[in-house]
């Protein structure tokens, strides 16, 4: 007669894991991989073309990253510059004469878009 090994597992355990994954671990993990994210946005704005303008400075050193706000599943984190013409100047017009060379308007807009997979991977990294 053949001998059979083997082990149990009680599934209640493993279920209490995956509920703990996903109410906590996967959120916290996250969260910390949009503030990743959020931090490479503003580096990009700074450094890749269209650039954040930079005449007094100002604007640069106010940079803002919010504590990620995580509700119902969703997690959301809000990041940008924050002084009182940040949003006028995002807007202006390509004629704009811009004091740096590079500057020019979206130059937040633009990077959510062509960097997207870049900032994706900082969170899938944190995961």
């Amino acid at each position: 007669m053949e001998k059979k090994s083997g082990f149990s597992v009680d599934a209640k355990d493993f279920l209490k894991g995956l509920t703990k994954l996903d109410k906590q671990v996967i959120p916290q993990a996250s969260s910390d991989g949009l503030m990743r994210a959020g931090a490479h946005v503003l580096r990009d704005a700074i450094l890749q073309e269209p650039r954040a303008p930079h005449k007094s400075g100002n604007l640069w050193r106010n940079q803002k990253i919010e504590t990620p706000v995580i509700k119902r599943g969703d997690i959301s984190l809000i990041v940008g510059f924050n002084t009182p013409y940040a949003g006028r100047v995002h807007e202006l017009p390509e004629t704009t004469n811009w004091t740096l060379k590079g500057s020019g308007p979206k130059y937040l807009e633009s990077k959510l878009s062509s960097n997207k997979a870049d900032y994706a991977e900082d969170v899938a990294k944190s995961l």
